[in-house]
């Protein structure tokens, strides 16, 4: 927006500028104007102390001041030859010598090729001055004064313009796109639109601060409504739990046990990609290998090949709950549908860090690798048909608090065999996730 008004108005005074310089040239060639009454006064001068001067040699040293001064002037010796006595054009010097100062001008003409107006007029009777006036010469000058002047206006006038422009409007405008993409971070930002903005914008923090309050009673009721699912469903579950281990018959109970467990996991699958902690967690400097690692020693626990490979040391500043749930859920899902061993590595990268889980199963077809990352979206038949429980959200939570830090989650094949879900985490975000 600065730099469009900034334009509009760079062109519009420029324009201005040249119009105006145009109609002063127009007005400069149709009549009198000060700079040839200002050459007329100094000619007249000039003829004056010629006249006025003893002997030669100082009516020499006064033609020799003058041609120092840059006028071009000589002293002739005897009467000026025979020329045109008619009545001169009002623009010319002539005309201001005749009949502004009443000095006889003997002789007079103009070279309107050169606009250059020649002027003789007698300061004795053996002697007389010639004077050659540089019309256009003093014309372009005072173009180029008045000009210059005209543009160091235009360019102080814009410098003040885009000042206003950056101080007024713009900076108002990147206020309230941090306050949006704040609130898009994290819904309990309160942060508003607080120095003095064009009428439209503090309407639109207006909208945007009446449209974050209807977001966040929507976020509560829907924080108050999973608390009452988790509390009415898993009540109903732990009693038909305790009822299905007093059946004798070994097979029902294990079957029924099976089942309870699977809607169990489901259940929590759901709320866990419902519910809106990770996303309004606090961001603190944490250890990423210690997080990996006790992540990959909970699985490797439960008899499962999984294992860290990358530096002992690697500090960042992110949601640990969110990042720690991302990757649990990428090595969940290598675990479920990979093969024996899943690898996760660290690393640092241009722009930020990148956690790799590899595993060496069958791997994702190209076409599906988008889709996985939908919501209750099951890939299972390009991952050998393993892991049918699940409603298919473990990828998106994953994306999810990846997208929460500003990164993002690529999936690609292993060249030995397998996926590689690349997690990445840039660092650009986290001065803004932590101011």
């Amino acid at each position: 927006m600065t730099a469009q008004i900034t334009a509009i108005v760079t062109v519009a005074v420029v324009a201005g500028a040249v119009l105006a310089t145009t109609i002063m040239m127009l007005l400069w060639e149709s009549g009198p104007d000060a700079s040839r009454s200002v050459i007329s006064a100094r000619v007249a001068m000039i003829i004056q102390l010629v006249e006025a001067s003893p002997n030669r040699d100082d009516a020499m040293r006064i033609v020799e001041a003058a041609r120092g001064h840059g006028m071009e002037v000589a002293l002739v010796d005897g009467p000026p030859p025979p020329g045109r006595r008619d009545s001169p054009p009002l623009r010319s010097v002539t005309f201001r010598l005749a009949y502004g100062w009443g000095m006889d001008v003997a002789v007079w003409d103009q070279s309107w090729g050169d606009d250059v107006e020649t002027v003789m007029v007698p300061v004795a009777e053996d002697a007389h001055l010639v004077f050659r006036i540089p019309l256009q010469m003093v014309l372009w000058r005072e173009v180029v004064k008045i000009g210059g002047g005209t543009l160091i206006i235009v360019t102080l006038f814009v410098v003040l313009l885009q000042a206003y422009a950056r101080r007024w409007i713009a900076r108002p405008l990147d206020a309230l796109a941090d306050a949006a993409v704040s609130f898009g971070q994290s819904p309990s930002d309160d942060r508003l639109l607080s120095r003095p903005a064009p009428r439209e914008i503090v309407r639109v923090a207006a909208a945007l601060d009446g449209m974050r309050t209807r977001i966040r009673n929507l976020i509560d009721d829907r924080t108050r409504m999973l608390v009452a699912i988790s509390h009415d469903l898993r009540t109903p579950l732990t009693r038909l739990g305790l009822r299905a281990e007093q059946i004798a018959d070994p097979a029902i109970r294990s079957a029924m046990l099976t089942d309870l467990d699977q809607i169990g996991r489901m259940l929590n699958e759901t709320l866990d990609y419902l519910r809106d902690d990770a996303r309004t967690g606090q961001m603190i400097r944490c250890d990423l290998p210690s997080l990996i690692t006790t992540i990959c020693s909970g699985f490797a626990d439960v008899g499962h090949g999984v294992r860290y490979d990358g530096p002992a040391r690697l500090t960042w500043t992110c949601r640990p709950g969110a990042v720690s749930r991302a990757i649990g859920n990428l090595v969940e899902n290598g675990v479920k549908h990979g093969g024996r061993t899943v690898v996760v590595g660290l690393r640092s990268v241009d722009g930020g860090i990148e956690i790799v889980v590899a595993d060496d199963g069958p791997g994702v077809p190209a076409d599906l690798r988008e889709r996985v990352f939908e919501p209750f979206f099951k890939g299972n038949s390009a991952r050998g048909g393993a892991g049918q429980d699940g409603f298919g959200l473990g990828l998106s939570i994953a994306r999810d608090a990846a997208r929460l830090h500003g990164g993002d989650i690529a999936l690609n094949d292993r060249p030995e065999g397998g996926l590689v879900a690349r997690l990445f985490l840039p660092a650009a975000a986290q001065h803004f996730l932590t101011s």
